[in-house]
């Protein structure tokens, strides 16, 4: 019998040394043993799996999770980065308490940790951040199902379109201020890109086939036609405008002539520049 009681007892010792030694190694199970310890208020654990270092530094972002779960959507891998879409939905499954933003690990040393810096920063940007992140999120799918018809595309669009609609009335000031700020960084990147292109057509038209001039005139109408719905300054037309950019940028990079590669250059230079400017504003959002 106290053979029996030890015996269970090593057994027991050894199991819980062992679920203390447990890490998780993937990006989604880093993400999913963070924010279990984030709702259960858990500085220790929350340090064990981010870049925090100390447990002083962690504040929960600054919000009260207790009493939400947890949902995850599309996970990307890019090396030693990764990203994962996290959703937070209230026990009582309120639409207006679902909170939707990125995730960001990183790896070192072969082991996946939150990235906490780069995770708050899109939780504290708030609406706005959400606002980002479904932008960011419509221009990647667009980049990977660029060939597919144009119909399928279009729906996708008009489906985040209306959510896009149903968070403009309750954005903060400082998030409209934020959302006036991305549409005149866009508006800027639409026009400087109209005009490179106008330039590319009248400096290379000589080498230009037929099929390509036409292709970058209305490229450029495209993008004139953009700047003008941004004046309306809606939640509509900043995405139309987004989708835009993003198609126009998928397209160029497929111009097979060596006498655009410049121009070429030039354009991914703008679109590149915008992307940057957006993440220094996600970044002013988030108070760093």
């Amino acid at each position: 019998m106290i053979c029996t009681r030890a015996r269970i007892v090593l057994i027991t010792a050894v199991a819980l040394m062992l679920s203390a030694c447990f890490t998780p190694d993937t990006p989604e199970g880093v993400a999913e043993a963070f924010w279990e310890s984030v709702i259960e208020d858990n500085a220790s654990n929350a340090v064990r799996y981010s870049t925090l270092e100390e447990q002083r530094n962690f504040d929960g972002f600054g919000e009260r999770w207790q009493g939400f779960t947890t949902s995850w959507g599309r996970l990307v891998v890019d090396g030693n980065e990764a990203s994962i879409e996290t959703t937070f939905d209230a026990a009582d499954q309120s639409p207006s308490k679902r909170r939707v933003f990125v995730t960001y690990l990183v790896r070192n040393d072969d082991q996946w940790l939150v990235d906490y810096d780069h995770t708050a920063a899109g939780i504290r940007g708030g609406v706005f951040g959400e606002l980002f992140l479904r932008l960011n999120r419509f221009s990647q799918e667009f980049s990977r199902q660029f060939d597919q018809s144009a119909a399928q595309t279009s729906s996708e669009l008009e489906l985040m379109l209306e959510q896009l609609e149903a968070k403009q009335e309750v954005l903060s000031r400082r998030a409209e201020d934020a959302l006036e700020s991305y549409s005149e960084a866009l508006e800027s990147a639409l026009k400087e890109l109209q005009r490179s292109i106008e330039r590319a057509s009248r400096e290379k038209g000589n080498s230009l086939s037929d099929e390509e001039k036409a292709m970058l005139q209305s490229t450029a109408t495209n993008l004139e036609d953009s700047r003008r719905h941004l004046e309306s300054d809606s939640l509509l037309s900043i995405a139309h405008s987004s989708h835009t950019l993003t198609a126009v940028e998928q397209y160029l990079a497929q111009v097979d002539n060596g006498s655009l590669a410049e121009f070429q250059r030039q354009w991914r230079e703008i679109v590149e520049r915008f992307r940057e400017d957006m993440e220094g504003l996600m970044q002013e959002m988030a108070g760093h």
